[in-house]
């Protein structure tokens, strides 16, 4: 059968002799393959390309030799050219899908990196792998060598599952919530400074001082954080505990300086979170006279690098951690008209104050009703909606545009090159 597009969710779609859909894993537009069905719904299948019978010319030789074992890269054999006209093209399907709105995607800003742009990985163990899991799956794949991740990563990594058999240190069992060791979370910023999360089931880690003092050995710089995360679904969560350096990592930027603790969010590729951040700000229409409200703000990224602009700007996330770290970073950068306040977002919505502005930077699900129509409520004149999931996204623009906003634009920032995943901001005015 032929390919016939991208879809979201990093499937190839085509259809069936009897005309069902099969989302596939594997293949790219106008391919001639083989498959094998794995499952059927009743108007859907799911299944697997087993032999691709007249490539695509777009494809390339993955670099990588975990290429289709790691569910980390889905795109890594066509060309990145290609790979951002796909993002657009999912991108507008999702809009006429879900939000039956035909979109122009104005802007699709490239990664300058296609490769090793991560500062931040997050390694699992499992049994005697170290690594990342396979797509769709809990099964991890032992990672000798991560491309879109800083060399050093892999470096540490491996001498990583060198300390765990020096020292017998014991693995946390997925199944029976037994055991210790859960994570590795790398940090690397634009310098080159490097923390290293070690994430634990337990509070306490065997023999942490041996394994700072191994780990030091080959990476003297590095500071070494030991996280105690009880929870299986979220890795960087809990108390920790610092074994060796400041616990903070420190981004630089043109303008401004920012402070990272080992469980805050922040953007996975800063080159392109600047232009991002550059767009956010001429989007939202500076104004010395208004008031702007982040939402999900994290460690202030958005927030302190919009506050020039306004009279005053109201930071929130629900993150106890990122607001004490957003509240040091206006402080490095003597920022005086930007507060933060540490609570949740739908309970702020409930007591939302007045504003002119609005930047929203939700989790994957996007944002709830109660939040949207407490905004809506506020009639702010522009709301600029970054997002990381592209049917949520969809979702709440229609919502938006049906309590009178407009879509102005959208623009793309390819934080994620070689994946399927799309960074997108949606500029809403009223």
């Amino acid at each position: 059968m032929v390919v016939e597009k991208l879809v979201a969710g990093g499937y190839s779609l085509a259809h069936l002799p009897n005309n069902k859909a099969v989302l596939l894993d594997g293949g790219y537009p106008d391919e001639f393959v083989e498959i094998q069905i794995d499952r059927e719904k009743k108007d859907l299948a799911f299944g697997r390309v087993t032999k691709v019978l007249t490539p695509s010319q777009k494809r390339r030789k993955p670099r990588c030799k975990h290429f289709g074992e790691c569910g980390g890269c889905r795109w890594q054999d066509i060309e990145y050219s290609y790979q951002l006209d796909m993002k657009r093209e999912i991108l507008r399907e999702q809009f006429f899908r879900i939000a039956h709105m035909d979109v122009e995607v104005e802007k699709v800003e490239a990664s300058p990196n296609e490769f090793e742009y991560r500062n931040i990985a997050e390694f699992t163990f499992q049994a005697r792998k170290l690594g990342f899991k396979r797509w769709r799956s809990s099964s991890v794949v032992d990672i000798k060598r991560c491309w879109i991740c800083p060399k050093t990563f892999s470096d540490i990594a491996r001498r990583m599952r060198e300390i765990v058999e020096i020292l017998n240190l014991p693995i946390y069992n997925w199944k029976s919530s037994e055991g210790v060791l859960k994570h590795l979370v790398l940090r690397q910023n634009s310098r080159g400074d490097l923390m290293i999360i070690i994430v634990t089931k337990t509070e306490h880690l065997p023999n942490s001082r041996e394994i700072t003092r191994l780990m030091t050995r080959h990476f003297p710089a590095a500071s070494i954080v030991h996280l105690m995360n009880a929870k299986d679904s979220i890795v960087l969560r809990g108390p920790y505990r610092i074994l060796k350096g400041e616990g903070v990592i420190t981004e630089e930027t043109d303008w401004y300086t920012f402070q990272i603790p080992p469980t805050a969010f922040f953007q996975v590729n800063l080159p392109v979170a600047l232009k991002m951040a550059e767009y956010v700000y001429e989007e939202i229409h500076p104004d010395k006279n208004a008031v702007l409200i982040d939402m999900y703000t994290g460690v202030g990224f958005l927030a302190i690098n919009s506050s020039h602009g306004f009279r005053k700007v109201l930071g929130v996330d629900s993150n106890r951690v990122a607001i004490k770290a957003a509240v040091s970073n206006a402080n490095i950068n003597r920022v005086r008209n930007v507060e933060f306040v540490n609570q949740d977002v739908e309970d702020f919505a409930t007591n939302m104050p007045e504003c002119d502005r609005v930047i929203l930077d939700p989790p994957r699900q996007g944002i709830s009703k109660r939040v949207l129509e407490k905004i809506v409520d506020r009639r702010p004149k522009r709301v600029l909606y970054v997002a990381c999931d592209t049917a949520s996204l969809a979702r709440d623009v229609r919502k938006f545009v049906d309590a009178g906003y407009k879509l102005e634009k959208l623009a793309i920032f390819d934080m994620f090159p070689q994946t399927h995943h799309i960074e997108t901001v949606a500029t809403l005015t009223m």
